[in-house]
């Protein structure tokens, strides 16, 4: 066989054994396979950067985030010697060093990094692409993590709208976006955003980069004590409480339809926050 072909093999089995199917014993054993493949037929930066992202998954799947963050960070370091810098490729890859950054508790530099991704995507594909979608979403989670609910709310209806035009409204994507908006009025009560009501649904769903493989609604500021708000507050709360509505008949269906766990995105594995 081929020594590339091997080699890209041996990534993909770091891939699926290891992050998809949760073996992650085997996954890195198969590391140790694609290593041995690239060094025999001549280490390139362009392939070895293939395996240190699955490696990142990986790592960050076992929980491992310290090592996970290192990987992320030597395959950005490799692509922006190897790719152009309107490469998508790139925003992948800030955008999975943003997640692992959030999950270590760092919310400004995660901000900074899903900002980041989100300005690559932009310059590669346009605002509209549903490439932009599960960096939107990661990047209203993190905000929410760290009280910009404002923020959150925003992000969180582009990737909805993105999402819905491009997939149509009962697919398991804009079940994820409908899932994570459905969790936001319990946070506004508290942040005194908005009036506490409805249960909570599930976590939000923070989703890494698939493997190569309507006007947003500013929610102004009440008070905790106010018994009434002004008629656009109110409209707000409706707009906002309607997504969890929404999410309680779809996400449920979505679930079903993958045995239990929301099929995020194609070919990349997804993690509740």
């Amino acid at each position: 066989m081929d020594g590339e072909l091997a080699y890209r093999l041996a990534v993909q089995l770091v891939f699926v054994v290891g992050a998809r199917l949760g073996r992650h014993t085997e996954g890195l054993e198969w590391a140790v396979h694609a290593r041995a493949e690239l060094t025999r037929s001549g280490t390139s930066a362009r392939l070895e950067f293939q395996l240190l992202g699955a490696l990142g998954n990986l790592h960050e799947l076992r929980g491992d985030y310290d090592q996970a963050l290192a990987e992320h960070r030597r395959v950005l370091t490799l692509q922006e010697q190897v790719l152009p810098p309107d490469h998508p490729d790139l925003a992948h890859s800030i955008n999975n060093t943003g997640l692992v950054e959030a999950r270590r508790g760092e919310l400004g530099p995660a901000i900074t990094d899903l900002e980041r991704a989100l300005e690559h995507y932009e310059r590669s594909f346009g605002p509209q692409h549903p490439e932009l979608a599960d960096t939107l979403n990661n990047l209203g989670i993190v905000y929410q993590q760290a009280g910009r609910y404002d923020d959150s709310l925003r992000v969180h209806q582009r990737a909805l709208a993105i999402r819905e035009r491009t997939f149509g409204p009962d697919h398991p994507e804009v079940a994820v976006s409908l899932n994570n908006l459905g969790t936001l009025p319990l946070q506004l009560a508290g942040s005194g955003l908005l009036c506490r009501q409805g249960p909570v649904l599930r976590s939000p769903l923070l989703l890494r980069q698939r493997w190569r493989l309507r006007e947003p609604i500013r929610v102004r500021r009440v008070q905790r004590d106010s018994r009434a708000g002004t008629h656009g507050d109110q409209r707000q709360r409706l707009h906002v409480l309607r997504y969890g509505q929404r999410a309680r008949v779809l996400v449920p269906a979505a679930l079903k339809g993958g045995a239990g766990r929301l099929p995020l995105c194609q070919g990349s594995c997804s993690l509740a926050a």
